[in-house]
């Protein structure tokens, strides 16, 4: 008796443990099946996308990270130093690197002239130059 009730609990065991395997099996198939599809339209997607490249326009923006614009901003000489401090910040925020002053004195009064630079707007100039530089020579 014992041991009919033990291989009836073995087959019983055994049985719903199929059932569990099967089910898994569908989900990990149905899973699949997802990724499958989202990788197909992931794909087409992106060939889409590749389309719609301008070559030109890709080399106009390389060619910008090898390029700078200048500016020259006046102040007048007597602007205390923590409102220079104040008008260079600005011009920082602008992106602009500040490399040389002058000072003038003109019939209008003493001016300070400051020369800056900055690299034009890219959405290439988080791309190291190294990197750019070798792009822009494969694209010639």
């Amino acid at each position: 008796m014992r041991f009919s009730v033990t291989i009836l609990s073995i087959f019983l065991l055994s049985s719903s443990l199929a059932g569990c395997e099967t089910e898994q099996a569908k989900r990990i198939d149905e899973l699949q099946k997802q990724v499958r599809e989202l990788t197909r339209d992931l794909g087409q997607t992106a060939s889409k996308q590749a389309e719609k490249i301008d070559i030109q326009q890709t080399l106009d923006e390389i060619k910008k990270i090898h390029q700078f614009e200048y500016g020259v901003f006046s102040f007048p000489a007597d602007l205390a130093d923590e409102n220079l401090g104040q008008e260079l910040g600005k011009l920082g925020k602008d992106r602009w690197d500040c490399f040389s002053t002058q000072r003038l004195s003109l019939e209008s009064g003493a001016k300070i002239q400051v020369y800056c630079k900055r690299r034009p707007e890219s959405v290439l100039r988080y791309i190291p130059q190294s990197l750019a530089g070798g792009l822009l020579g494969l694209l010639h």
